[in-house]
């Protein structure tokens, strides 16, 4: 009876909010709106309407948050499908949670504690399905970063123009990085935004603080072109140095994650070997 009711209740609940949408859909912000003008809709297919309905309660709620947002943008994939995706696994999770609970006969409590449990793992697995690649990708791009800005300060003090320099700089490097910022250096040569601008947008976009400093050098290289060179060769400097003491974390971390599986294997041949002397110690005792 009091599955019964606690279903009733939660279908009773799904209807009523579902009512409650379809009365009053939520409004698009303002940032949403100015992004559809600057990029007009595809026409929606089946999938995309499935991902939509799908996703519908987290774009109530106003989800994913602003960081998982930024590393969409960066891997250039739609919120609406990652929504559909996260909805998915957690309910995934959590019907699997409960099938075992079910499987081993425990009542009670236990399948609403392993349903919470499995639904949580099901939703951080999906936050890490965009996590990890988007920090190899930010990674990335900040590498051809450091390398840009060494060849921009290259082209500076060859006599060439600040957007001319970044122009060269962007076209020499290669990857994925490279084409997405000239790609973005030509939609700003198109829309008639200075370059610095678009960087600086790309930045806040993807959430790479390196681009935003780059455009706040870039901004200044009118009046200071020397003292801009210097802080372009600097900070590629200091780019560097750091990427390369997180290349020596990770493979420190690296070692010692290798290192367990020969600690737990001596572990248990040292007890493989104790285990007859302590057997017969404790029978004498």
């Amino acid at each position: 009876m009091i599955g019964q009711a606690m279903l009733l209740g939660a279908g009773a609940g799904l209807g009523a909010a579902l009512i409650a949408y379809w009365v009053r859909p939520p409004r698009p912000s303002l940032a949403s709106a100015l992004d559809a003008l600057r990029h007009p809709p595809t026409p929606s297919s089946a999938q995309q309407r499935r991902e939509w309905l799908l996703g519908a309660p987290l774009a109530r709620l106003d989800l994913p948050g602003q960081s998982i947002r930024q590393d969409l943008a960066l891997l250039e994939k739609p919120v609406e499908g990652f929504r559909a995706m996260q909805v998915a696994a957690t309910g995934v999770g959590a019907l699997a949670a409960v099938a075992v609970a079910v499987l081993w006969g425990s009542g009670g409590m236990v399948p609403a504690l392993l349903a919470a449990f499995g639904g949580l793992a099901g939703w951080r697995w999906a936050a890490s399905r965009v996590q990890t690649p988007a920090q190899q990708r930010r990674a990335e791009l900040q590498h051809v970063l450091g390398v840009m800005q060494d060849l921009v300060a290259v082209a500076i003090a060859g006599g060439a123009g600040i957007d001319q320099a970044v122009d060269d700089a962007a076209a020499v490097c290669t990857g994925w990085a490279a084409d997405r910022l000239r790609r973005t250096l030509h939609q700003a040569r198109l829309t008639r935004t200075p370059t610095w601008q678009a960087l600086a947008d790309l930045g806040e976009a993807t959430r790479v603080s390196e681009l935003s400093e780059l455009a706040n050098a870039i901004a200044l290289a009118g009046s200071e072109g020397a003292r801009v060179r210097t802080a372009l060769a600097a900070h590629s400097a200091a780019m560097r140095a750091r990427q390369v003491a997180e290349m020596e974390t990770a493979a420190r971390s690296a070692a010692v994650r290798t290192s367990m599986p020969v600690l737990i294997l001596a572990l248990g041949y040292g007890v493989f070997l104790l285990y007859p002397a302590l057997s017969a110690l404790s029978t004498g005792l």
